[in-house]
C-alpha cells in the first residue's frame, strides 16, 4: 500500500497517475456504468476521480502538470543533442538557467509532497516546523516543512514523517471517499488520517466537523506549499477563534483575502499580492498551454488520423481546463456540496462528472474506458497520456519497460476494438517508431521526432 515515489497517488484498491489523467481500478467489474459498480468499487472510483479533480482544480496539481510537461520537453531537447543513443535517466544541468530550472522545481516538488508510505496505529506526539535547506537557486535557499515525530506500526519506534501535500491529498480523497459511498474502508492512519492527527495537535476541536477539515485540505492545494498553507491557517484560524459550523465560511475566509504568492523569475524568486481567482486563472492557462505542446498537428487542416487524434486530445484539454475554471469561479466551495450530497441522488456529483466527465481508466481485466460528455467519439485516445508517463519514467527514472499498454492493447486486439498488435518490440516501445500503425507510444516517440533514438540504461 506504499504509495510510490515516482508520483503514483495510491490506494489499497486502485491508483491514479498525477499529470497524466489516468486511474486504475482493481477491480474485475466493468466501469462504465459507475451506478453500478459494487459499493467498494465505487468508493475506490471516488477516492481516485478525487485526485483527478485535484489535478485540474488546484495550484499545485496544474504547478505540477507544467513543471511534468517542462522536464519532457527539457529532456527530449537533450536527446536532440546526443545522437542516436542517449542515457537514462536524463539529469538536468544545474549549470544552465533552463536545466537549473528543471532541477530546482524538481526539489521543490519532492519537498512539498513530504511522506506517503503508509503507517497504521500511529499516536503523533509532536509536530516541527522546519526550514530545510534547498538547492541554492534565485533567492531561494531554504523550504518550509512539517516534520512529524510518531510511534506506529514500525518495530524501531517513534519515527520522523514530513507532513506535506501528499498526506493533504490522501486525507481529503479518503474523506469524500466516505462521504459519498458509505464505505468505512479502514486506510492506514498515514497518510488517510494525517490531516485529522495534524489538525487535533494545531487546534484542538477543528476536525470534529469533518467538512472543515475538507475545506482546509481543498484550500491548502490552492496554494504553492499546501503543508504551510494548512499549519499557518490553522494556526491564524486559532488565533481568530474561527470553527464555523458551516464550512464554507472558511473558503469565504480565503477568497475574500489578497494573498501573498511566489513568482520566479530569470534572476530571482519575488512576491506578488493576488487575489486567488486572478492567479487561478493564470495557472490554468499556463496548465493548458503546457498540454498542448504535446499535441502540435502538423497541418490542421489534414483529415489523417494522426491529425484528428492530436486536434480532439487538444479539445479535451480545453474542455477539461474551462471546466476547471467554471467551478472554482462560480461554485468556490463546490467540494463542501459535493462532500453534503451524500451517498444516494448526489446532484453535485452528477453534476461534476457530467462536466469533466472520467479520465482514461482501467479495471484488472485490462479493459479501459473513459467519458466526456462533449467530446462522444471513439477516436479520442486518452490513453495516449498513459504513454506520456511511461516516457516520462523512462528519461526521469531510467525504468518501466516494457510497455504497461501491452495488456490492454492485447485486450483490445482480442475484443477487435482496436488494431494494435503487440509483439517482442513492445519491450522496448521506442523501437515500433516505424511501423504502419503506431501504438501511442510510438505514436508519441514519432511525433516528438525522436524516431530511431534508442535509450541506454545506468546500471
Amino acid at each position: 500500500m506504499e504509495i510510490m515515489r515516482d508520483r503514483f497517488l495510491e490506494v489499497q484498491y486502485g491508483h491514479y497517475e498525477p499529470a497524466f489523467f489516468r486511474m486504475h481500478i482493481a477491480i474485475k467489474e466493468k466501469i462504465e456504468h459507475i451506478d453500478k459498480l459494487s459499493p467498494a468499487a465505487f468508493a475506490t472510483l471516488i477516492h481516485e476521480y478525487v485526485h483527478f479533480i485535484q489535478d485540474v482544480t488546484t495550484l499545485y496539481g496544474l504547478g505540477n502538470i507544467y513543471n511534468t510537461v517542462e522536464f519532457i520537453k527539457y529532456a527530449t531537447n537533450q536527446i536532440y543533442t546526443e545522437g542516436q543513443s542517449f542515457t537514462v535517466p536524463i539529469m538536468p544541468d544545474t549549470s544552465t538557467f533552463n536545466g537549473s530550472m528543471i532541477s530546482f522545481s524538481s526539489e521543490l516538488e519532492r519537498i512539498t509532497l513530504g511522506s506517503t508510505s503508509a503507517h497504521d496505529n500511529v499516536r503523533l506526539l509532536h509536530g516541527v516546523k522546519k526550514y530545510v535547506p534547498i538547492q541554492q537557486h534565485l533567492d531561494m535557499k531554504k523550504m518550509f516543512v512539517w516534520e512529524l515525530k510518531v510511534n506506529g506500526d514500525t518495530k524501531f519506534g517513534a519515527f520522523n514523517y514530513q507532513f506535506g501535500a501528499g498526506c493533504i491529498m490522501e486525507s481529503m480523497a479518503y474523506i469524500l471517499e466516505k462521504k459519498l459511498s458509505g464505505v468505512d474502508e479502514d486506510l492506514p492512519d498515514l497518510p488517510y488520517n494525517s490531516a485529522k492527527l495534524v489538525a487535533d495537535k494545531i487546534y484542538k476541536g477543528f476536525s470534529h466537523n469533518p467538512l472543515r477539515l475538507l475545506a482546509l485540505c481543498d484550500i491548502s492545494l490552492n496554494c504553492s506549499n499546501p503543508a504551510k498553507a494548512f499549519t499557518d491557517l490553522l494556526i491564524e484560524w486559532k488565533h481568530r477563534n474561527i470553527k464555523p459550523h458551516n464550512a464554507r465560511e472558511l473558503y469565504d475566509d480565503f477568497y475574500k483575502h489578497d494573498y501573498l504568492f511566489s513568482e520566479e523569475t530569470p534572476v530571482r524568486v519575488t512576491k506578488k499580492i493576488v487575489k486567488f481567482y486572478d492567479e487561478f486563472t493564470q495557472y490554468v492557462k499556463i496548465a493548458r498551454e503546457s498540454l498542448h505542446s504535446y499535441f502540435r498537428p502538423k497541418e490542421t487542416t489534414n483529415e489523417d488520423d494522426f491529425t484528428i487524434q492530436m486536434s480532439l486530445l487538444n479539445q479535451w484539454i480545453n474542455e477539461i481546463m474551462d471546466s476547471a475554471l467554471k467551478w472554482r469561479k462560480d461554485y468556490p466551495s463546490f467540494i463542501i456540496d459535493l462532500a453534503e450530497g451524500g451517498q444516494d441522488n448526489n446532484t453535485s456529483l452528477v453534476a461534476l462528472y457530467n462536466d469533466f466527465g472520467l479520465p482514461f481508466c482501467t479495471n484488472d481485466n485490462d479493459e479501459g474506458c473513459f467519458y466526456h460528455p462533449r467530446i462522444q467519439t471513439k477516436k479520442l485516445q486518452l490513453n495516449i497520456f498513459l504513454a506520456i508517463g511511461q516516457i516520462y519514467r523512462l528519461l526521469k527514472k531510467g525504468k518501466d519497460v516494457p510497455c504497461k499498454l501491452f495488456n490492454y492493447c492485447k485486450k483490445c486486439e482480442v475484443d477487435k476494438t482496436g488494431d494494435i498488435t503487440p509483439n517482442e518490440s513492445c519491450y522496448a516501445p521506442w523501437n515500433r517508431d516505424n511501423d504502419d500503425k503506431l501504438c501511442p507510444y510510438a505514436m508519441l516517440w514519432k511525433h516528438w521526432n525522436l524516431t530511431g533514438r534508442k535509450p541506454k540504461f545506468l546500471d
